[in-house]
């Protein structure tokens, strides 16, 4: 029985978030993210430039609404854009726009 190898490349990646409250005390939050991410070629030696390669970008808005005596709720609306440098998306693009919808909930012993 022969068995195919995996079909995922391998991947380097790095991401820097900021978060802020707008002010103090607010229910009201905003953040903004930034990530590389490169794939190794399929001999597993990286040549960047070579490989495929992007940058993405992300800005946030929270909402978080305290739900009395029972959990933190976060609620996000962020925007997102990832920039190709080489290479492109499955469908050929370049530049690709999306937007995310987050939901969370934590009890107050956690912080995210």
């Amino acid at each position: 029985m022969v068995i195919d190898p995996p079909k995922a490349k391998s991947q380097f990646s790095a991401r820097v978030f900021y978060y802020r409250e707008i002010k103090a005390r607010s229910d009201w939050a905003a953040g903004c993210s930034l990530a590389f991410a490169a794939d190794a070629p399929s001999d597993g030696k990286p040549r960047w430039p070579e490989n495929t390669s992007a940058i993405r970008g992300e800005l946030w808005l929270y909402h978080l609404p305290l739900i009395k005596n029972l959990a933190n709720m976060r609620l996000g609306f962020g925007l997102f854009g990832i920039k190709y440098m080489n290479g492109e998306s499955d469908d050929g693009r370049k530049f690709v726009p999306g937007l995310l919808l987050q939901v969370k909930f934590g009890t107050p012993l956690y912080a995210y």
